[in-house]
C-alpha cells in the first residue's frame, strides 16, 4: 500500500510521517454523519440545544450529553431495542442490513438509540423572603439534585465508569453517582462555569492527586479536591476574562493548559507557583484538546 501511494500521490518516496497524514486526510474526505446510528434525545428535554458530550474512556459505550435546560442524557451505544420497537428478541445480535424493495441490495438504516437515563434538571424556588414575584434561587435543601441552568461540561471519571463531573451555568460543579442517577457532591465555584476537566490520570497507578479544573466567568481558575469536596487551589489570580477552554496534559498529571477571554493560552505546572503563558491567540480561545 506504502508503495502504491509513494507512484500515485507523490511520484516517489516519501517519509513516514508525510505518509501518516495523508493517510489521515483521505480518511478524513469520507467523513460524515453515520448511517448505522441515531441518537434521539428525551422528549422531557426542554430546548433540545446540546452543549457538551462526554464519552466513557475504557470501553467507549456510554456517553453522556449536556443540554441547554440543565438536563444530562445517558445514551448505552450498544443498546439494542426490544422486539417490541424493532422487531427483534431481546438479546439477539441486530443485523442492521435489509433488503431494499426499490433496488433489490442490501442498505444500511439507522439503528435509533435513547437515552437510557435522564437527569432533569434542578428545581428552582421563591426566596422566602421575596414575594411571589420575587427572583428565583437555586433550591438550599438537604437533598442535592440536577442543575438549573444550562450544563456546559460533562467527564467520565478516568478510572471509574460509574462516576462523572458535570459544571454548569449553575455556578456548580457536580459529582455524579451514574447507578443512582443522582449527584453525590455539590461545590459552589462562584460564578459561571464554562469548563471543568480532571485529568486522565486522575487516581491512576501513581496519581498524586484528584483535582478537578474549573473555568469561569471571570477571576482565577479553580481546582477542586474531591476527596475534600471542597477548591484546594486558585491558579491565575489576577488575570482578566473569563476561561473558556483547558485541558490537561495526557502525559503529565501536574501540567494544566488554559485558554480564555485574554486571548492567551497558558501552560501551568502545579508544581510551581507561577506558570507561564504559551503565543497569544488572534481571538478568545474557544477550545482546547490533549
Amino acid at each position: 500500500m506504502r508503495a502504491m501511494w509513494d507512484r500515485a500521490l507523490l511520484g516517489g518516496p516519501t517519509s513516514s510521517r508525510r505518509f501518516a497524514g495523508l493517510v489521515i486526510l483521505s480518511r478524513l474526505r469520507f467523513l460524515g454523519p453515520s448511517r448505522r446510528l441515531e441518537l434521539v434525545q428525551d422528549e422531557r428535554q426542554r430546548g433540545g440545544c446540546v452543549v457538551c458530550l462526554g464519552l466513557e474512556p475504557k470501553a467507549e459505550r456510554f456517553l453522556l450529553s449536556g443540554a441547554i435546560d440543565g438536563s444530562i442524557s445517558l445514551f448505552d451505544l450498544e443498546h439494542r431495542p426490544d422486539r417490541q420497537d424493532s422487531g427483534l428478541q431481546r438479546g439477539t445480535p441486530q443485523d442492521d442490513s435489509r433488503p431494499s424493495a426499490n433496488l433489490g441490495v442490501a442498505t444500511t438504516e439507522p439503528r435509533v438509540v435513547r437515552p437510557v437515563c435522564f437527569m432533569g434538571r434542578g428545581v428552582r424556588r421563591r426566596a422566602p423572603t421575596e414575594s411571589p414575584a420575587g427572583p428565583l434561587v437555586d433550591d438550599g435543601g438537604a437533598s442535592l439534585q440536577g442543575h438549573t441552568y444550562a450544563v456546559t461540561s460533562v467527564q467520565w471519571y478516568p478510572v471509574d465508569s460509574g462516576v462523572f463531573v458535570s459544571g454548569g451555568l449553575d455556578s456548580m460543579v457536580k459529582l455524579w453517582d451514574a447507578e443512582s442517577r443522582t449527584p453525590v457532591l455539590d461545590v459552589a465555584c462562584g460564578g459561571k462555569v464554562y469548563c471543568a476537566r480532571m485529568p486522565a490520570l486522575a487516581s491512576g497507578a501513581g496519581a498524586s492527586h484528584c483535582l478537578v479544573a474549573v473555568g469561569r466567568g471571570s477571576g482565577a481558575t479553580l481546582l477542586i479536591d474531591l476527596r475534600v469536596g471542597a477548591v484546594a487551589h486558585k491558579i491565575g489570580r489576577g488575570l482578566t476574562g473569563g476561561v473558556w477552554a483547558l485541558d490537561w496534559s495526557p502525559r503529565s498529571e501536574h501540567q494544566l493548559a488554559t485558554g480564555g477571554e485574554d486571548r492567551a493560552v497558558r501552560l501551568w505546572d502545579l508544581r510551581r507557583a507561577g506558570g507561564g503563558g504559551v503565543g497569544p491567540a488572534g481571538g478568545g480561545v474557544g477550545g482546547l484538546a490533549g
